[in-house]
């Protein structure tokens, strides 16, 4: 998988943007030589930031939009302004640190507390359940190492609509449910609001359950904001708890680990059963 690919999609490209833009609120230094790499940086991050499609407020957006442009004009002016310069600089810290507030809680790992029915349902595409047959998948492996139910509901080619008709005969109550499905809706047709009307539902249904609810975050292509924004938002609707897409990218990501770039393979089965022992072990305990 390319690896520009994988920075964008992981959300690492936004971090790094935002990084680029604080290094032009360091200092307020009118050196030609040096005003021009500020300018070179803060464009670099503004464009990292745009094609991360990391579904902050629209208000951020545009709160970094007016820093950014009030910026340039004062620091390009031959006359200096200290107080403008000032107000510049510390409009660009306000854009980087409301970045970390609003931001850095969906880049830590959920804490999840035990759910009041002792089992964990798994709604997933081929991505969980294999390929073929042959395949000991992640869910299986996971079941072998520890004493606790688990139904895995996974199939292939599942989009997000799917999902409901997983849990048709689930009878669901109070169950922790584990949520791994849009990678088929984003690589097909699938239009944003029929992916964010589709998710409400699932959501919804298993709230009503009064289900503890665990998603994964998807890893998204450029220009995919809406996808970003749609999950996020019904996720905090619902007290959904979102597994940071970092997490899946890096059992797909390295060599051997899939099959086709997409699917995985005995080794990148092996890895995620692996993360995930790991983050349900207060549940599993």
């Amino acid at each position: 998988m390319n690896p520009l690919i994988l920075f964008i999609a992981g959300g690492h490209s936004f971090w790094v943007g935002v990084l680029l833009i604080s290094l032009i609120a360091v200092n307020s230094s009118r050196k030609r030589s040096l005003l021009i790499l500020k300018t070179i940086a803060l464009l670099a991050g503004l464009i990292l930031i745009a094609v991360s499609m990391t579904p902050i407020p629209y208000w951020w957006y545009a709160m970094l939009g007016v820093a950014a442009v009030y910026w340039m004009w004062i620091f390009r002016r031959k006359k200096s302004l200290p107080d403008r310069e000032s107000m510049a600089v510390r409009g660009i810290w306000v854009c980087v640190l409301s970045a970390l507030v609003l931001e850095l809680p969906y880049a830590l790992l959920p804490r999840l507390a035990s759910p009041q029915t002792r089992e964990l349902v798994i709604l997933a595409d081929s991505l969980t359940a294999g390929l073929e047959e042959k395949d000991v998948t992640w869910p299986e492996r996971l079941a072998e190492r520890v004493d606790y139910p688990i139904l895995d509901l996974s199939h292939v080619g599942a989009v997000v609509k799917d999902g409901l008709s997983m849990i048709e005969d689930a009878n669901l109550d109070s169950q922790l449910v584990l949520i791994e499905l849009g990678g088929n809706d984003l690589l097909g047709s699938t239009p944003s609001q029929e992916f964010h009307d589709n998710l409400n539902r699932l959501l919804q249904t298993l709230s009503e359950a009064n289900c503890t609810i665990l998603m994964f975050e998807l890893p998204l292509p450029p220009f995919r904001y809406d996808i970003a924004y749609s999950q996020r938002t019904l996720c905090n609707r619902y007290n959904v708890q979102l597994i940071p897409k970092r997490y899946l990218l890096a059992t797909i990501v390295g060599e051997g680990k899939t099959v086709d770039s997409v699917h995985l393979s005995e080794k990148g089965h092996e890895k995620l059963a692996n993360f995930m022992e790991r983050l349900l072990k207060p549940v599993l305990e």
